[in-house]
Formats: C-alpha cells, structure tokens, sequence
C-alpha cells in the first residue's frame, strides 16, 4: 500500500511540474517573436527580391464611387512576394514552370459577415477545398503593381530566451518520464496524455551505448595524458 501511495504522489508531482513547464513553453512561444527582438538597420540595403500588391486602375480610381472601391480593396489586399522576377511557381509533380496569378483574396464566412453593408453586394458565394468562400464580383477594377523589396533591418534574437526554450523543451522530453510511463494532464483540450514505457530492449541498448561513449571518452583522455607526457619528456631531454 505505501509503495503504491509512493508512485502515485510521484505521478502527480510529475504532472503538475509538466502542467507548469508547457504553460511557461506557451508563454515563451508567444514572446519569440520579431516584435521583440531588436530591430537594427543595416549599413546597406540588401536586395532581396520583388513585390506585388493590388491597386484601383485609373479609369476606375477617376469615376464617382472610387471610394467604395478604395475601401473595398483594404478587406481584400494581398501582397505576395518572389525571388522571380516573373512571379512564377515551380510545380514539383509536373516538373516545370506555372505562371502566376495576382487575384483578390477571397474572404472566408467570419470575414464576410464583419463587413459593412454596403460592401457585401460586391461578393459572390463559391467553394474552396470544401471551404466556403467569397470571391469579388468585378476583379479586373484592381491591377497587379511591381516594386523592388530591399532588406533595410535585421533583427537580434534574445539569447536568454532562445536557452530557456531549449531548457524546458529538454526538461519536457527527458528520459526519466518516458522509463517510468507516466500519464500527464495535458492544459489542453485532449485531455490526459500518455508517455508510453521504453521496453526493455530500448533501455539496454541505451545503457549500452552511455557504456561505450564512456569507454570512448576514458581511450581519449588516456591517449592524450599520453602525448602530453610525451612531449614534457622531449621537452626535458632537450
């Protein structure tokens, strides 16, 4: 009964100190960001490739409801970027080059219904990969326009938090839990999450292995004491 007692109050120390290290991983996820790193301008801008985004065309931007089209066109912007000056995509199953298109983005349900009265006239109802979408009406009232893109900052990744998240990631996946078969309460949705027990096998060939690098390690040091002895008695009879 106490061995029992025993295993059952490490169990749930071990869930509680895994409940804490993936609520402290999710809180350095969110703050590894570039919105947090430091920005630094180069000395040189770099060029890095091409840019294109969607403008009114000038016949359209020059007629009396140019307006609702300028404020259509902030909910359905897209900027893409390319290496290729062309924009094209490499299609690796048909091995060759797709030309590449410069449409409106389409807009999903939850989008669609934020928008305001007078702009949801402009969209139709399609599918998209079993999605329901919203597609513009008239797409050719926008045009593709082309910009060079220069790399002006670089950011600096913050050190301590980088040696934290390998920390806890390395505290997450240690041998110790996995040897044991622990059952951990994930903060998640899916519940209880199971770490399932190495078999014997896995354990002795990992035993097995500490032995050899050991051993490895012992040959090393050995030959070198060997060779700087070697040298401090070269060194003496000179």
């Amino acid at each position: 009964m106490g061995n029992r007692l025993f295993v059952r109050a490490n169990k749930t120390a071990a869930e509680k100190r895994m409940i804490q290290i993936r609520r402290r991983s999710n809180q350095l996820w969110i703050l590894d960001r570039h919105e947090n790193e430091e920005r630094v301008p180069l000395e040189v801008p770099k060029f890095w490739g091409y840019r294109r985004h969607l403008v009114v065309r000038k016949d359209i931007a020059s007629r009396s409801d140019a307006r609702r089209f300028l404020e259509l066109l902030q909910h359905v912007q897209k900027v893409e970027d390319a290496r290729r000056k062309d924009f094209k995509n490499w299609n690796p199953k048909l091995r060759r080059w797709e030309e590449w298109r410069h449409t409106p983005a389409k807009l999903n349900s939850r989008r669609y219904e934020r928008l305001p009265n007078h702009l949801k006239g402009y969209f139709y109802q399609g599918w998209d990969r079993y999605q329901r979408v919203y597609c513009v009406i008239e797409p050719w009232v926008f045009e593709s326009r082309r910009s060079k893109l220069w790399i002006t900052h670089r950011f600096i990744p913050n050190v301590e938090l980088k040696q934290e998240i390998a920390y806890l990631d390395a505290l997450e996946t240690q041998g110790c839990l996995r040897e044991h078969g622990l059952k951990i309460k994930s903060p998640r949705r899916n519940g209880w999450k199971s770490i399932r027990r190495d078999t014997k096998s896995k354990l002795r060939d990992r035993e097995h292995r500490k032995e050899v690098n050991e051993a490895w390690e012992a040959f090393a040091q050995g030959r070198l004491d060997y060779a700087r002895g070697k040298e401090v008695m070269d060194d003496a009879e000179a």
